[in-house]
């Protein structure tokens, strides 16, 4: 039996929506107990682990839902919030009225490559080593006239031109070469980094050099992983291509999106005690609502279900979530508060860019923002109360892209979160006094 169910009957319990002659509790139990019952739920949860949606976008997820509602004969508004489902299960007296709910909505993929060896770490630097070839120092022809033109005037030209052409075929014989051991060095790398990344579940690793400027002495890296494409050293791997690492029948089908987070299992969860709450229809002394909400993962969903009333009537809602490190059937809480609530923040500063080997000459944006993410935690770690928990935390930060240059701008955000309202916005003003 699933935690999300025994909280529902611990809430039926004590707002005594069950009439005293219903049943006894341990009947409900064992109905949740019954292979039939936990085979039928186990199949609806995966098969919404299968066909994951984010944020509003949960169609298919909410036509699984009312179907399985439908196939109850339970009544249900629909569409709440553009994607969410509200229904009800009325009983026959006039008692208490509170709601039961659960999130729909799925996460993105996002790629975290570890590299715990010592031969990852070379890899990585060799990578690095490869990527500007040796003879970079040394000019094109063109470049290199300007010293041959006073001897130009005291010599014949065409012994000019020999010893021209002798130092260009030089170059060149050393450009070959170190591109041909570059690439030889690439070929292992890419054998080494399937194996790496095979070991996290990424099918393919190549690399495709290609020069990016006229001389030819700098080579652009290109990393081709499990499908997908990445200028290295940044990894800015989009969606497509990124599949749930799980070897298992019903993982995620859909590239870039999982139900990492749980909402799966709390959908079936809530449906299964929709089952269990409808078969005790005529013994129920009040009304008990439904809630699937959509966009819980960072799109307020919750907000946009209150605006259209979905609560108007309900005198208290009981939610769950579900947590690996907690033995199977039991449930955690605590008294008072239990969840913070939380804000987001994203900051661009803007300087004036630069050669790095100028910097007085620049406006650096990325000491800026070093001093500005500083200052952020000195407001929980010098302006807040202890025993007053409230946190701020920089999730991203982007600037450059070359090792020599004061980039232009710097990027950077994260969340902020606290256990009352009133701390939100205290720490909502005071980031926006800090950086503005």
């Amino acid at each position: 039996m699933s935690s999300l169910q025994l909280l529902f009957f611990i809430s039926l319990h004590s707002l005594t929506i069950l009439s005293s002659a219903a049943l006894r509790y341990e009947d409900l139990l064992n109905s949740a107990r019954e292979p039939e019952f936990m085979n039928w739920m186990r199949s609806i949860r995966r098969k919404i682990h299968q066909h994951p949606e984010i944020g509003f976008e949960e169609y298919k997820t909410s036509e699984l839902i009312r179907s399985e509602l439908e196939a109850l004969g339970i009544q249900y508004t629909w569409p709440v919030a553009k994607t969410g489902i509200v229904a009800s299960i009325i009983g026959s007296g006039d008692g208490p009225r509170f709601a039961l709910r659960a999130d729909m909505d799925a996460l993105r993929l996002q790629v975290l490559v570890k590299f715990s060896s010592f031969e990852a770490a070379v890899l990585m630097i060799s990578i690095h080593l490869s990527i500007r070839l040796s003879y970079s120092g040394f000019a094109t022809p063109t470049n290199r006239m300007p010293p041959y033109q006073e001897e130009v005037e005291e010599e014949e030209t065409d012994e000019v031109v020999r010893r021209l052409q002798q130092e260009i075929q030089f170059f060149q014989q050393k450009k070959d070469q170190e591109i041909n051991q570059l690439h030889a060095r690439l070929d292992e790398m890419s054998i080494m980094m399937k194996e790496l990344f095979g070991q996290v579940g990424l099918a393919a690793a190549t690399f495709q050099p290609q020069t990016t400027n006229p001389q030819g002495n700098i080579v652009n890296l290109t990393l081709n992983i499990g499908g997908t494409r990445a200028t290295h050293p940044d990894l800015d791997i989009p969606d497509r291509g990124l599949e749930e690492l799980a070897d298992l029948e019903y993982k995620s089908k859909v590239d870039g999106k999982m139900h990492a987070c749980g909402h799966d299992a709390h959908v079936a969860m809530l449906l299964g005690a929709a089952k269990l709450l409808q078969r005790l229809k005529s013994h129920l002394k009040g009304t008990i609502k439904l809630v699937f909400q959509p966009g819980e993962e960072g799109y307020a969903g919750a907000y946009y279900m209150l605006e259209e009333g979905a609560l108007d009537d309900v005198q208290a809602i009981f939610c769950i979530h579900v947590d690996h490190t907690l033995p199977t059937g039991s449930i955690s809480s605590s008294p008072g508060t239990f969840l913070g609530s939380a804000d987001t923040f994203e900051v661009v500063i803007k300087g004036k860019g630069g050669h790095a080997a100028t910097p007085h000459k620049t406006a650096d944006p990325v000491l800026a923002a070093c001093f500005s993410i500083l200052s952020l935690q000195q407001l929980i770690s010098r302006e807040t109360d202890p025993l007053d928990s409230k946190i701020i935390t920089v999730g991203f930060m982007k600037g450059g892209e070359a090792h020599n240059v004061i980039p232009e701008s710097v990027t950077f955000g994260g969340t902020f979160r606290s256990m009352t309202t009133e701390g939100l916005y205290v720490l909502q003003r005071r980031i926006r006094e800090v950086l503005f």
